[in-house]
């Protein structure tokens, strides 16, 4: 179970990077 939420950790991450990069260019 740990490697499954650290793997969610990362995609949830890379997400929020991605939408602040689009948000404030």
């Amino acid at each position: 179970y740990y490697y499954t939420a650290q793997r969610i950790m990362t995609i949830i991450n890379t997400l929020m990077l991605t939408v602040i990069q689009v948000t404030m260019p």
